[in-house]
């Protein structure tokens, strides 16, 4: 019996530290990304606007303000690729309210996913949480609908609930895949399992996975 429990607590370290890798590294490659965004995308964009900017202006009245358009469209261009990063890099709301935070995540996430269905079930107040667990559950959910919802799906219907039933709070995903074999193949990654380990360890809290036909169900717990 001591061999046999030896054993099982060998293994689960062995895949926690699997898990653990795993979320590191989808940590640097996101950095890495961010990054690559920046020094190849906006200070090259910036370097533009400043070669720009030193060329004289036109002589011709007209062609002066058709040229300060041109400045004004880049620079509010640039403007919102910066306001993208830096919701990207620092979720908004999330000291303040995990409800508003994942409404405001799954709004992005609606935008960038035009043939998605969205319902979101979320209160109006929240008791304060930890930043450091606001994040992780932001992660975990931003992490999972890329896994679990991936751009090649045609269609998906995306359920979001958030209760609170002391003592713990649970956070609901519900996806409507558009037959069962869609659902098979987008929920069987490893990956899935690294991504609730995580959250168990992390959070801490609890992971459950509830498939069905064409839906799969994710319940998320932790003590507040």
């Amino acid at each position: 019996m001591c061999i046999v429990l030896l054993f099982w607590a060998t293994a689960s370290s062995r895949q926690m530290q699997q898990a653990m890798r795993w979320w590191f590294k989808q940590e640097a490659i996101d950095r890495a990304a961010h990054s690559d965004q920046i020094q190849n995308g906006l200070i090259q964009d910036l370097f533009a606007v400043r070669l720009s900017l030193q060329s004289p202006l036109p002589e011709q009245a007209e062609d002066r303000i058709r040229q300060q358009q041109i400045w004004v469209a880049e620079a509010d261009k640039l403007h919102e690729h910066l306001s993208h990063l830096s919701n990207t890099l620092t979720q908004p709301y999330l000291a303040e309210s995990l409800p508003l935070a994942i409404r405001s995540l799954l709004k992005r996430w609606e935008i960038a996913h035009p043939n998605r269905t969205v319902r979101l079930d979320l209160p109006l107040n929240w008791h304060t949480e930890p930043l450091e667990r606001n994040r992780i559950i932001l992660v975990t959910l931003n992490t999972l609908l890329k896994l679990a919802v991936p751009s090649s799906i045609s269609h998906a219907t995306l359920e979001i609930t958030l209760i609170d039933r002391l003592p713990q709070a649970e956070l609901t995903v519900k996806i409507t895949y558009p037959d069962l074999a869609t659902r098979r193949s987008n929920t069987h990654a490893r990956e899935l399992k690294y991504l609730c380990r995580c959250f168990r360890c992390l959070a801490p809290g609890r992971c459950f996975y509830q498939p069905q036909s064409s839906v799969a169900v994710w319940r998320f717990k932790w003590n507040p």
